[in-house]
């Protein structure tokens, strides 16, 4: 080797050494910068001291922070997986757990270091748990008897027209109510009459959404829309809100709600075809996604166009049918009328089918209907009509009319239907609220409420409460211990449902996981039992854009807390917040000896839910991971006198109601015999249907 070659070789080896050194530096100075940084947002200081900085009032949140690594803080949180993932949605789950998207869930229980964590004891508490009552007083009690709500609905009208409303709903004979309702609608006659019949398991939660659902996606317009009231309470619903109603004569009557549904059907469309007036019936839960006008005008000339089983678009269901006013369709209705007053008990549906089959233009039977067992008996003989359809339409697959609806491009509505009719209200719409074809009311433009099922303005009105976990917001069942116990899930619903009450917040229903699939918690969570006491969205309720703060922002802002016992102490509790995404956590340590503390853990984890950070959030994330331990541990340390607790007992113990399967009488055994959720109906709905955990034992 030349001595040039030499040479050259150290210059080269030289500026490397040379630029090693600057990278160094620079390394060196970069990492006490970023130091400096952390130091001065977030000054750590040792274990069981606190920030002494309270300037402003405000409530400063103790250092000894867990650091989230760098790599993880641009990924999205792990939560987001039910945003981005429906519940019916697998191969959704697997691509984005496998692309590793998410951040790792942040709380540790085992394996972090002490020093990870502020020591909280009865000699040194932080400046949240010194401010105020521990523990709290309780904003709701079990006692109240009156509904607990958070929903804000349209104004209602003033006393005055309320009860000139129901007075003539009551006093006025139906035929004039009707005259006088079609009279009423401006542009009825031109376009056409919309209406729909419903009793108030429909109608309690159903009015607004149905006709501002209808209003929206429905061409006729509000000026054209009516609803006949099968009974008082729904009248007096309908009333309340100036909608238009009228009340069937039979409402009173002490008469079989499936006859009363049925004659009430085909007598109005009877009535109102008689005066000359195109129409549309459509069942209250029919929920529209797109305005069905285009595809009706596109049939041509019709008499009667009627929607379709989506698994038989050939088989007629008539939860929706528009009707041109006709001399064949008068007689069509007039006839159709006659055979349900000869036989009241036959099934409706069947009854169209069977007359639609004999109005068939090529139809020349005589004498009497066959199937005598579905006619109750002795059929009736077949009517002799003057006047053929002209032309029959069934719309087929525009409709997802079927136990469990598919949608596409093409749908118009989502129609649940269950293995008997007129069976299971809250089932379907549980069934379309999943689906996200649920239409959820919303304030009206120059109403004072401004919060709807969707819609929120402000957190005064819409703050949300979720079950957080390692798992996909869900009651994991194979999460250590707490696998096959099914008092661990009852209570952990239990602590969320008081925790929701307290804080006046929604609750979402979380996912449940067992052995074979998921499945939806009002599978087995009696919804009845609850109702009135705390506010509730369904599990896919996050996953639908209806629900989000912005197109691409779910919520305003998410905290998460987590309470649990220590893996590494078990005399030990664990708590962690995150009062910002993205933002590093904070961990508390402290006995679970109220010997020691004279206050149960869960007052404390209450006081720092409530306080500013956790409070302010719209949604908070809740992990009451010490539910994962034993029974006998968590009773033990029932002793401590605590108002939260007791609501949590009585919840607990006699409010809430299960559906329990009847070889184990467990939850999860019940579970275990329902489909997952992609076949999950409105028959598994248990509503209405539970017990509590006194009525068990």
């Amino acid at each position: 080797m030349t001595s040039a070659s030499k040479n050259s070789i150290c210059n080269v080896k030289n500026i490397l050494i040379f630029i090693l050194s600057l990278l160094q530096i620079s390394f060196f100075i970069s990492e006490n910068k970023l130091s400096n940084a952390i130091s001065q947002l977030m000054p750590l200081t040792p274990v069981g001291q606190e920030r002494s900085n309270q300037s402003n009032g405000s409530e400063k949140y103790l250092s000894a922070t867990r650091i989230i690594p760098k790599n993880q803080k641009h990924k999205s949180p792990n939560w987001m997986l039910a945003v981005d993932c429906s519940s019916y949605d697998a191969s959704c789950v697997s691509y984005h757990v496998a692309s590793q998207r998410y951040a790792p869930y942040p709380f540790r229980f085992q394996g972090a270091n002490l020093s990870d964590f502020v020591e909280i004891s009865q000699n040194k508490k932080p400046s949240w748990l010194l401010n105020g009552n521990v523990p709290l007083h309780l904003r709701h009690s079990l006692s109240d008897k009156q509904r607990y709500t958070l929903n804000k609905y349209p104004d209602p009208v003033s006393k005055t027209e309320f009860q000139k409303c129901v007075d003539d709903g009551l006093n006025i004979p139906y035929e004039e109510q009707l005259d006088k309702m079609l009279n009423s609608l401006e542009d009825a006659k031109e376009s056409g009459v919309l209406f729909t019949i419903s009793d108030y398991q429909y109608a309690y939660d159903m009015i607004h959404p149905f006709f501002q659902m209808s209003w929206e996606y429905l061409t006729y317009g509000a000026d054209t829309m009516f609803m006949v009231a099968l009974d008082e309470k729904t009248l007096r619903e309908a009333c309340r809100y100036d909608y238009s109603v009228i009340l069937m004569p039979s409402a009173n009557k002490n008469e079989d709600e499936k006859i009363i549904v049925q004659n009430t059907k085909f007598l109005v469309s009877r009535d109102i075809a008689e005066r000359g007036y195109n129409f549309v019936f459509s069942e209250m839960d029919v929920w529209w996604i797109q305005d069905p006008m285009n595809a009706l005008r596109n049939q041509g000339d019709f008499d009667i166009a009627v929607s379709g089983h989506q698994d038989n678009p050939n088989a007629l269901n008539i939860g929706f049918y528009a009707v041109r006013s006709n001399k064949r369709t008068k007689e069509f209705f007039q006839e159709l009328y006659k055979l349900l007053e000869y036989q009241p008990a036959v099934f409706d549906q069947f009854a169209f089918n069977e007359l639609w089959r004999i109005s068939e233009p090529w139809n020349d039977e005589e004498g009497n209907f066959t199937n005598a067992e579905r006619w109750g008996g002795t059929p009736p003989s077949i009517p002799k009509l003057k006047h053929k359809l002209k032309n029959q339409v069934v719309l087929g697959n525009y409709f997802a009319a079927q136990e469990w609806p598919n949608i596409h491009e093409n749908t118009l509505a989502v129609h649940v239907l269950s293995g008997e009719p007129l069976s299971t209200p809250n089932g379907k719409k549980m069934i379309a609220k999943e689906l996200g074809a649920w239409y959820g009311f919303h304030s009206e433009p120059n109403s004072s409420s401004k919060a709807g099922y969707y819609e929120r303005t402000g957190n005064q009105n819409r703050r949300y409460l979720m079950l957080d976990g390692y798992s996909w917001m869900s009651l994991d069942m194979q999460d250590g211990i707490i696998y096959h116990i099914d008092e661990a899930l009852r209570m952990i619903i239990a602590f969320l449902i008081v925790v929701a009450r307290q804080t006046e917040r929604i609750l979402i229903l979380p996912k449940v996981f067992h052995d074979r699939a998921g499945a939806f918690l009002w599978m087995s969570l009696d919804l009845k039992s609850i109702e009135e006491i705390v506010e509730f969205r369904e599990t896919n309720f996050i996953n639908n854009p209806k629900a989000w703060f912005k197109d691409s922002q779910p919520f305003e802002s998410v905290a998460r807390t987590a309470l649990g016992i220590s893996r590494d102490n078990p005399e030990e509790v664990k708590l962690f917040a995150q009062p910002k995404e993205r933002e590093d956590v904070k961990a508390w340590r402290f006995s679970r000896n109220p010997e020691e503390f004279h206050l149960h853990f869960v007052d404390i984890w209450f006081k720092l839910m409530t306080s500013k950070g956790l409070d302010d959030a719209e949604l908070l994330l809740v992990n009451p991971h010490f539910f994962h331990e034993r029974r006998n541990d968590f009773y033990a340390y029932n002793k401590t006198p605590s108002p939260l607790l007791n609501e949590f007992w009585k919840l607990h113990s006699e409010t809430i109601k299960w559906c329990l399967d009847g070889e184990h009488n467990g939850i999860q055994g019940k579970l275990l015999q329902i489909w997952p959720v992609g076949r999950t109906t409105a028959g598994d709905d248990c509503y209405g249907k539970g017990i509590s955990f006194n009525e068990k034992e």
